[in-house]
């Protein structure tokens, strides 16, 4: 038996939205200059990546969830 913490694979699911226009063009532009540091970079990693940062830095958003968890 080998001694490795191998990470499980996420499971994905797809969604469908839409964007105003001028909010895909700036993420377009935000997924070019990501792509300067990481040319393999997908728009659902970058969408992944910006979310969780967002999300993880909203307090109101923590506070609300932890109310939920002691319900």
């Amino acid at each position: 038996m080998i001694d490795l913490d191998i990470p499980q694979k996420p499971t994905y699911v797809q969604k469908r939205f839409k964007l105003n226009s001028e909010i895909e063009s700036l993420f377009s532009q935000y997924l070019e200059a990501a792509r300067s540091t990481r040319k393999d970079l997908t728009e659902s990693e970058l969408l992944e990546a910006i979310l969780l940062k967002h999300i993880n830095k909203d307090r109101a958003f923590k506070d609300w969830r932890k109310k939920q968890q002691e319900q």
